[in-house]
C-alpha cells in the first residue's frame, strides 16, 4: 500500500545518500598522514605538529588568552618536541645549503602557517640565534597577536612604502633574539607593494640584522603574493593542516611555488590529531 510506497523512497533516499557521501569521502582527497605527503605531493615531511590542546583561560575567544607558543608552559611537551624535530630537520638542510631566508607558506587560510612560522622562529631563538620574523601577510596580518605583542604602529606595510627604517618597525620579543617585523595595517592591494624593487633591499638588509630572516607570507594557491617575495628568498617551508585542504589546491600551490625555483625544503604537517584514520 501506500506506507510500502513511502518506505521505499525512503530507502531509495537513504541509498543515495550514503553513495553520494562515498563519493565525497573518495573525492575529497586531502592529506592525512605523514606518507600521503611523499606518496600523493612527492614532497619530503620535515615533521608533524600535533594540535595543541590546554584549557583557555581568559575571555572565550580572545586571541591574547592562550598563544600556541612552544614557550607556553601549558603546552604539551610532545607539540614542543614536535616543533624541534622541525627546527632540526630543516636546520641540517639550510645549512648544508647556506640558506639564510625562509619562506612560511600554505595552499589555503586557515592551516596555521603563522603559529608554525613563530614555532620555528622561537625554537632557533632557543638554539642561540636571532631571527628575524616578518609578516608578510599584509591582508590579513597576524603575528603581532599570535605572539601577544603590544604597540608599535609601524608595520611591514609602512616599511615597504619607505615611510620608516626598518629598524624603527621591529618589535623584540620578550627579552629575546626574536624580533619581529608586524605587518602594520591590512591591505588589499598587495601586489604592487611586493613587486616593487625595494623589497629585494629590505630582505638584503634584514639579513644583515639576524642569523635568519623567516617570512611569513600568504596562501600560495589562492594569491601570488608569496611567488612574488619567493624571487628573494633562499627557502621555502609548505604548511599542510591535517585533513583540511583538498590535494588539488596544495599541488596548485607547490607547483606555483616550484616555478619560482626557489629551493622547497619540505612540508610540515600540522595540527594532527594523534592517530587519525580518516
Amino acid at each position: 500500500g501506500a506506507v510500502s510506497a513511502a518506505e521505499k523512497g525512503a530507502l531509495v533516499g537513504l541509498v543515495i545518500d550514503i553513495i553520494l557521501l562515498l563519493f565525497y569521502a573518495l573525492t575529497k582527497r586531502t592529506i592525512k598522514k605523514e606518507e600521503d605527503l611523499k606518496k600523493i605531493l612527492n614532497v619530503k615531511c620535515l615533521g608533524v605538529i600535533p594540535k595543541a590542546r590546554f584549557k583557555r583561560r581568559g575571555k572565550k575567544g580572545s586571541a591574547s588568552a592562550e598563544l600556541v607558543l612552544m614557550d607556553n608552559y601549558r603546552v604539551p611537551s610532545g607539540f614542543v618536541e614536535a616543533v624541534r624535530t622541525v627546527r632540526t630537520r630543516l636546520e641540517r638542510r639550510i645549512k648544508e645549503k647556506g640558506h639564510e631566508v625562509i619562506l612560511v607558506t600554505s595552499a589555503i587560510p586557515g592551516e596555521g602557517k603563522s603559529t608554525v612560522a613563530a614555532n620555528m622562529a622561537l625554537s632557533l631563538v632557543a638554539k642561540g640565534k636571532s631571527v628575524i620574523l616578518v609578516d608578510m601577510d599584509l591582508r590579513n596580518p597576524s603575528l603581532k597577536s599570535r605572539l601577544g605583542l603590544d604597540g608599535n604602529e609601524y608595520g611591514c606595510v609602512d616599511v615597504l612604502k619607505e615611510k620608516v627604517e626598518p629598524a624603527d618597525a621591529l618589535m623584540t620579543y620578550r627579552d629575546t633574539k626574536l624580533k619581529v617585523l608586524p605587518g602594520g595595517k591590512p591591505i588589499n592591494k598587495t601586489s604592487r607593494l611586493l613587486s616593487r624593487e625595494y623589497v629585494k633591499t629590505l630582505i638584503h638588509d634584514l639579513r644583515l640584522m639576524a642569523d635568519y630572516v623567516i617570512l611569513d607570507t600568504p596562501p600560495c594557491a589562492i594569491m601570488s603574493d608569496a611567488c612574488i617575495v619567493a624571487r628573494n628568498a633562499d627557502a621555502a617551508v609548505f604548511v599542510v593542516r591535517q585533513d583540511y585542504a583538498r590535494v588539488d589546491r596544495i599541488l596548485e600551490g607547490i607547483e606555483s611555488l616550484a616555478e619560482t625555483l626557489i629551493d622547497l625544503c619540505g612540508c610540515v604537517l600540522n595540527e594532527a590529531e594523534v592517530g587519525i584514520t580518516g
